[in-house]
């Protein structure tokens, strides 16, 4: 009974590595859209401001 188990926390585990990549990803694209917003809000600021 203990193999069945251990076989299935083996095969269920490159499915939770590829849920926490997608996660990642997610969140780094997140981030750069974060990272340009803020790039251009700070650009509009300087041109305003001169």
């Amino acid at each position: 009974m203990v193999e069945l188990e251990v076989l299935q926390v083996a095969l269920s585990l490159p499915l939770k590595f590829k849920k926490i990549c997608s996660y990642m990803h997610n969140v780094q694209d997140y981030v750069a859209h974060l990272d340009l917003l803020v790039g251009s809000f700070d650009y509009r600021l300087r041109l305003y401001l001169g």
